[in-house]
């Protein structure tokens, strides 16, 4: 067969591209099917298909009803989606306050340091989460050891009571909770929070008051996949 050392050459450039785009976790394994999926860190590439992606659509009349209909005008409702030790930002709603907290989609947030990362982490299977450990250990060692700290606390944290809180960990004037969202057709994980400024939204209120409602919003989300 004269065209088989094309063939592969071809087979073992697309395994080296697919390794790459893996490595800068542009390309997440689906070990369910032996496929691969395209992660949140697509959005660097380009915030014109951000508009396409069903999760964000499906969540943003959620999103605006869980501001609205809440008792605290100055909460921001946010989804976003895992890539290497960060937080990208797919949608968000935020407060129409002059003091509010002011996020904009495709801009990031830590991973082990906030709510939303907390939240996704807390369900991403175990052999994802060590991908996601590898990525924190090429930041340095002690990040790698603070990522594992955080993660055992974020797992045992959903575990108590269904989300995941920061309260003045990301930022000290920062208050917020998150759930995961989980997308039953492709195996992704969102994180979906409500937070605000420290003075204004206080821990209690979004225990009792916002949790619940956030948790039916995941759910819902969640079942209509």
């Amino acid at each position: 067969d004269l065209h088989y050392p094309l063939r592969r050459q071809r087979q073992m450039c697309i395994r080296d591209r697919t390794h790459t785009l893996c490595e800068l976790d542009y390309l997440v394994a689906d070990s369910r099917v032996g496929t691969y999926r395209l992660s949140a860190g697509v959005l660097r590439l380009g915030f014109s298909r951000l508009a396409a992606m069903d999760m964000r659509d499906r969540a943003k009349h959620e999103m605006n009803a869980l501001r609205l209909k809440g008792p605290n005008s100055y909460v921001t409702v946010a989804l976003g989606e895992q890539h290497r030790t960060e937080v990208i930002y797919l949608a968000t709603d935020s407060s129409n306050e002059g003091v509010t907290l002011i996020v904009r989609v495709g801009s990031r947030l830590p991973l082990f340091h906030s709510a939303m990362g907390k939240a996704i982490l807390a369900v991403t299977p175990e052999d994802r989460v060590e991908q996601i450990f590898g990525f924190a250990r090429a930041e340095g060692e002690d990040v790698e050891q603070d990522a594992r700290a955080c993660y055992k606390q974020a797992v045992a944290e959903y575990e108590a009571n269904g989300f995941c809180t920061c309260y003045g960990d990301w930022r000290s004037d920062v208050n917020g909770i998150a759930v995961p969202i989980h997308s039953l057709s492709d195996g992704r994980v969102y994180g979906m929070n409500v937070g605000g400024p420290s003075y204004h939204v206080k821990p209690k209120q979004l225990e009792t008051v916002y949790a619940p409602k956030l948790l039916k919003v995941a759910e819902d989300l969640s079942a209509k996949e």
